[in-house]
């Protein structure tokens, strides 16, 4: 669970940096795409009040313009002089944009204003923040979930059928070797990795009953044996290589 929950963090911090990059850099085109707009929508209208002059139309265009969040100045030149200006200008943290309004007189055009317009950029970046709060706290449940299903499956498929083989061995003896360890899939024709450890198990259970079964009938004959000698009533007498008794009846 810990190195799930470690792996999965690491792992959406590193992604979701590029993402949030990306994003941010989106967001700011679309920004500046935005105050474009707010020339392109009032092109006509701006050319027609610089060139004639009319302070009361730009006053009011610019006051339009600017909010507090996202315009936060906007100011009108005409012939290099500033005419009209709202809000207050700043040199960080702003998209600054500039459009030239000029007039074409007997195929000759001339310069008449300049549209100044400022764009907060935290306004972007705020944006960004609130999507990375989303992000995380998404990642966040299912990083939590996840774990829990992989614990789950673990306990279930995993650690259960360890405990169990465990116990048997731990329990392991001559009395209760003809009992089978039966954990293995109910599944016909399917198996996994742990049928294949318990079959194992099982066969080794299997053969050292075998073996055990073995030794009994040797020992019932031996035994079988043994009375035919001490019944006998020949002398019979068993030595070693240099002739120590090691058996006499």
């Amino acid at each position: 669970a810990y190195w799930i929950v470690l792996t999965s963090t690491v792992l959406t911090f590193i992604f979701s940096t590029f993402y949030l990059y990306h994003e941010y850099n989106v967001k700011l085109e679309n920004f500046e795409q935005e105050i474009t707009n707010i020339h392109k929508k009032n092109l006509k209208v701006l050319n027609h009040s610089i060139w004639h002059y009319d302070k009361t139309a730009i006053k009011a265009f610019l006051e339009d313009t600017v909010d507090i969040n996202r315009i936060t100045y906007a100011k009108i030149n005409i012939s290099n002089k500033l005419i009209e200006t709202v809000g207050i200008p700043k040199k960080k943290n702003v998209i600054e944009k500039r459009f030239v309004f000029s007039k074409i007189i007997e195929k000759h055009k001339y310069i008449i204003g300049e549209l100044v317009i400022q764009g907060n950029k935290n306004v972007v970046w705020d944006d960004v923040k609130k999507l990375a709060l989303k992000m995380f706290f998404a990642e966040f449940l299912k990083v939590i979930f996840m774990t829990t299903f992989i614990i789950f499956l673990l306990k279930k498929l995993f650690v259960d059928n360890l405990e169990k083989m465990a116990t048997y061995a731990e329990n392991l003896s001559i009395d209760n070797l003809k009992d089978e360890l039966f954990v293995t899939s109910n599944k016909p024709n399917i198996s996994d990795e742990f049928d294949t450890v318990f079959l194992a198990f099982d066969d080794m259970r299997k053969n050292l009953l075998n073996e055990i079964n073995q030794s009994n009938e040797i020992k019932k004959e031996l035994a079988s044996f043994r009375h035919a000698i001490e019944k006998s009533y020949n002398s019979i007498v068993i030595t070693d290589l240099d002739r120590n008794i090691t058996y006499v009846n």
